[in-house]
């Protein structure tokens, strides 16, 4: 087998890092005995109910990607079988249903309150291979099933310790053998800074620890507002570098503030403490879903070589003093069973067939400026311009078609791929349905689709939560004018047609930036409208 690394690592046996986890005051309140009070979680959540949406590193096809990348072999998305804890009302797993209808996925979560909306708006939009179900994570055993994939996002530094040990603890027990696990969770040495505020925020609401959750978080932001004026009128205060950490905050949403950094729990945690902590549940630590957090192959030498010395051939201590350096603050781990652990790849290294058998497209909010001088960098170029999922062998074609006769290193665009997704310029996934175009009498909408748009146009589903592409990115939502040609394409029909009956029943109004509204023509719309669709992989060849 061949492999690809930017620069082969060659680690020895790990050594242990112990770390000693502080805990906040606050936060051992809502223990008594040992045994956690998850009545306060449960009801902060239903007091101020977060928003429910996609996260795209959860996205299973990104995560199958990812495994594939260390050497696993997990199970093809298409027909996995996935369990979310902590899945609030669905949203992260909602759209992921939808486009992987033979798979199958389960959420559940502690406010029986959001899981009861969200299986309100899943039955909306007709799904039948996802439920959510109000459970308490400490109930889930062995009986409860097996799962490919595991999503744990948002839950568990924000849960006592009792419960983190729980997931760890089925993580263990109902993963298949090649299931992989995903778990998100805050991270020093960039949280030191975040408990500050926290601890700014929670001194603030002293006086009103009875009230509701939403009204102690803005007594808390009141604080941070008045502080973060005070540092901006007198510099000569200083502040230790706090006033962009507080602007930052200020400029979330109240719902994301509160459970962030409102919470009876926040627990943040060295990396190396997490890794041990799950190998001590028998799991075995394969890496993070942002490469450029495992890997230092991308790094410039210099500081490559001494994060290596420093590691001594030990890869968590290479994942501690990377977090050291960039004062990381959180992090996305992905675990899978102890027995398949060694099959992990800690050197950086990457096998070449998966590397060309993966799609890769840039990431949401990346921009790539390749040297235009660089004829291989131009058939990277080229191929990202159609907007679509592309493999290496895209690339080689391109440059095949533009300059025959002249031979290419496969291994040198693969290189470049691999560089590119572990600095998170590309995203990858480990499948690409393809991107059908509107044709006349040949293209139409599965009424999956036309359901779930529905859901948002005529149930308010939007209120609760986002909709999502293919590979789980949060999107804009849906106009009425989306649904009603949807509709129209239930069967075949030519594109002159849709815009006569749209001319002839819809009142379009768009809207510019500055608020001046106009009247575009049926035809500017139409196509607009099946832009978008295709973007969404909504339309479908009936041949």
């Amino acid at each position: 087998m061949n492999w690809l690394n930017l620069r082969a690592i060659v680690p020895s046996d790990k050594q242990n890092m112990p770390n000693k986890k502080k805990k906040a005051a606050f936060a051992r309140a809502a223990t008594e005995n040992g045994v956690p009070d998850v009545s306060n979680i449960k009801n902060s959540y239903d007091d101020l109910m977060y928003e429910s949406k996609a996260f795209s590193q959860t996205a299973i096809n990104a995560l199958e990607a990812r495994a594939r990348m260390m050497g696993l072999q997990p199970a093809p998305a298409a027909n996995a079988k996935v369990l979310e804890l902590g899945c609030s009302m669905g949203g992260n797993i909602i759209t992921q249903a939808l486009y992987y209808p033979d798979a199958e996925f389960v959420g559940i979560d502690l406010s029986g309150r959001q899981v009861a909306q969200g299986n309100a708006i899943i039955e909306k939009m007709g799904l039948k291979n996802v439920r959510l179900e109000e459970k308490d994570i400490l109930t889930v055993d062995e009986s409860f099933g097996k799962f490919d994939y595991i999503i744990v996002h948002g839950i568990w530094s924000w849960v006592p310790d009792a419960v983190k040990d729980k997931i760890f603890s089925i993580c263990r027990n109902n993963l298949t053998k090649h299931g992989i696990a995903y778990i998100s969770y805050n991270v020093y040495p960039g949280w030191k800074r975040q408990e500050q505020l926290r601890e700014i925020m929670y001194f603030a609401g002293r006086d009103v620890l009875e009230e509701p959750l939403e009204a102690r978080t803005r007594k808390g932001l009141d604080a941070l507002k008045a502080l973060a004026e005070i540092l901006e009128n007198d510099k000569g205060l200083g502040g230790g570098g706090k006033l962009p950490a507080i602007q930052k905050i200020l400029n979330h949403n109240t719902y994301y503030v509160a459970h962030e950094y409102m919470e009876i729990f926040n627990d943040p945690i060295y990396v190396n403490g997490f890794i041990e902590w799950a190998n001590r549940h028998r799991l075995a630590y394969i890496g993070d879903t942002d490469l450029h957090a495992s890997f230092v192959s991308w790094m410039a030498e210099h500081t490559r070589e001494r994060i290596l010395a420093l590691a001594g051939g030990d890869y968590i201590a290479k994942e501690f003093y990377s977090d050291i350096l960039s004062d990381r603050q959180f992090r996305r781990s992905l675990l899978c069973r102890e027995e398949v652990g060694d099959t992990v790849r800690r050197d950086e290294s990457v096998a070449v067939e998966v590397i060309e058998s993966l799609n890769f497209r840039p990431a949401r909010g990346e921009t790539i400026n390749f040297d235009e001088n660089d004829t291989l960098l131009s058939g990277i170029r080229d191929v990202m311009k159609t907007g679509e999922a592309f493999k290496t062998e895209d690339v080689a074609e391109n440059l095949a078609r533009r300059f025959p006769g002249l031979t290419f290193d496969r291994m040198k665009i693969n290189s470049q791929l691999l560089l590119q997704t572990i600095l998170g310029r590309f995203s990858v996934s480990s499948d690409n349905a393809g991107k059908q175009f509107f044709e006349d009498h040949k293209t139409y909408v599965p009424a999956r689709f036309t359901d779930y748009v529905a859901a948002f146009v005529e149930h308010g589903a939007e209120a609760f939560v986002q909709p999502a592409n293919r590979y789980n990115e949060s999107t804009p939502s849906f106009g009425y004018g989306h649904l009603y040609i949807m509709r129209q394409l239930s069967r075949p029909t030519s594109k002159q047609a849709l815009i006569e009956t749209v001319a002839e029943n819809l009142n379009i109004v768009s809207t510019t930036p500055d608020g001046l509204t106009f009247h575009p023509p049926a035809e500017v719309y139409v196509e607009e409208i099946l832009a978008d669709l295709a973007d969404r992989h909504f339309l479908v060849s009936a041949d």
